[in-house]
């Protein structure tokens, strides 16, 4: 098993700072999820990383997206299906990374990764500490 880490939203600051920190264990190392990442996009036929989610407030999928990811699928039309019948392309966090992990699942198909508890506890006296000294700049 591995340990994997990595972060969504905005960890150089640049923009709206806001962040999720992830730390998950997987079966495969971080290196070949690349790889197999790399591999899956060039079977849906686009970046689903660089693509969905990137731009600032715009936590959808299009639907040109949406419909190659039922195609291969990824997804299922029936989850993202109003009451109504209208489709409701919204995506958070969770659906973000269970959309990224099936479609590595399509070069590495016993892939696993899960979440992680650290069972870490805060050391408060140093919370917020060195405001001066851990500034770098940005």
């Amino acid at each position: 098993m591995y340990n994997i880490t990595f972060t969504l939203g905005d960890p150089s600051g640049d923009g709206h700072a806001s962040t999720s920190e992830y730390h998950m264990v997987s079966n495969y190392h971080a290196k070949e999820i690349d790889e197999a990442y790399k591999e899956a996009c060039k079977i849906i036929g686009f970046d689903y990383v660089e693509e969905v989610g990137m731009e600032y407030l715009e936590p959808y999928i299009n639907e040109e997206h949406f419909n190659i990811l039922v195609e291969k699928n990824i997804i299922d039309r029936k989850d993202f299906e109003c009451s109504s019948g209208e489709l409701d392309l919204y995506l958070d966090e969770e659906w973000y990374l269970d959309i990224f992990i099936k479609i590595c699942k399509l070069v590495i198909p016993d892939l696993t990764l899960i979440y992680r508890d650290l069972e870490e506890e805060n050391l408060y006296c140093l919370d917020g500490a060195a405001y001066g000294i851990a500034y770098h700049g940005e």
